[in-house]
């Protein structure tokens, strides 16, 4: 309920009237609540302030209002009729206390200038918003203006509102409201990486995710057999046990169980030319000839061959076939 009062307001003599310029890019300009003869309160002449100084001085600087927003919680300084066929009026009612967790008042507050704004998008009128003093709860909403609608930093938002009020804020509570409001916008608004690119890029960013967690899976799967068959035990043998020199050879097929390159040549089908790899006396022709029966190349493209099958066998994980290979060796 919004009370009556016939008790001045508090450092209301000790404040300029109205401020001396619009706030930076709106077209809020702030004043304190103008006191008229009628409430029944006695202010001494050069202290005056009433809704017809208002409008005079409106007059000597060429600006015109379109709405006043009366953000007091008292109703009887003035008589709002005063402006019916001049300019619009708003009493938006709020407390001199608890209004920075009024969540309410300031949706009202932004829907009522976002309003005005979109019905006077051709013409320059401004709006006049007074509580008061002009100086905590106008400042308040004010800056939250800057903050939520015109997406200002809170340090910025202040001060603009005291450059152009001639005042500073002297509450902390609506300072550290402020900063809140901020951190609560940063933490609602999406991240600059999700508004960039088309529909289907998006789309392609979220396939990544499912994508790159089977190539994980894959790659554990191939280093759990790397560690099976280098470290075979006797539950492992389908004989029971393997006698002492028939023991199978450790054996590495992991991803990272060869150098690159190397591994590229094998899948290639192709090897270095050098022998520094291989010692001759290892070589196993299919038709059973010795080494000196074929020239050079040849014996390569056997050992080539040769090599190939091995990896394939090892590359395909299947224990029978690659201990029947460590076997012929």
């Amino acid at each position: 309920m919004v009370r009556t009062c016939r008790r001045f307001p508090q450092n209301w003599q000790n404040v300029i009237p109205i401020s001396g310029e619009v706030v930076e890019n709106t077209r809020f300009i702030i004043f304190k609540t103008p006191v008229d003869a009628e409430c029944g309160l006695r202010v001494r002449k050069e202290k005056q302030f009433t809704t017809r100084d208002l409008l005079f001085q409106f007059v000597q600087r060429g600006q015109e209002l379109g709405l006043i927003i009366n953000l007091s919680f008292s109703t009887r300084y003035y008589d709002p009729a005063v402006f019916d066929c001049i300019t619009e009026h708003k009493h938006i009612p709020c407390p001199p206390a608890g209004y920075t967790r009024r969540e309410d008042i300031v949706k009202k507050f932004l829907s009522t200038v976002d309003t005005f704004l979109n019905n006077h998008k051709d013409d320059n009128l401004l709006i006049g918003i007074h509580c008061s003093d002009g100086i905590n709860r106008s400042g308040y909403l004010v800056c939250r203006y800057l903050i939520d609608r015109l997406h200002m930093g809170s340090d910025a938002a202040l001060d603009a509102f005291e450059k152009a009020r001639g005042h500073t804020i002297e509450r902390g509570s609506c300072i550290q409201a402020l900063h809140r409001a901020v951190a609560e916008r940063r933490n609602k608004e999406p991240s600059p990486i999700e508004n960039l690119g088309s529909d289907g890029e998006r789309k392609s960013r979220k396939r990544k995710a499912p994508e790159l967690s089977q190539a994980d899976e894959m790659l554990q799967q191939l280093a759990m057999l790397e560690q099976h068959f280098s470290q075979p035990t006797e539950e492992d043998s389908p004989i029971g046990s393997w006698p002492e020199d028939r023991k199978p050879v450790p054996v590495s097929i992991g991803p990272q169980a060869m150098p690159k390159k190397k591994k590229e040549e094998f899948e290639d089908g192709e090897f270095m030319e050098g022998d520094e790899y291989f010692e001759e006396d290892d070589d196993v022709f299919e038709d059973g000839g010795e080494p000196s029966d074929l020239s050079t190349s040849q014996r390569r493209r056997v050992r080539r061959k040769r090599l190939t099958k091995k990896f394939n066998i090892m590359k395909s994980g299947k224990f029978h076939l690659i201990q029947e290979v460590l076997r012929e060796e």
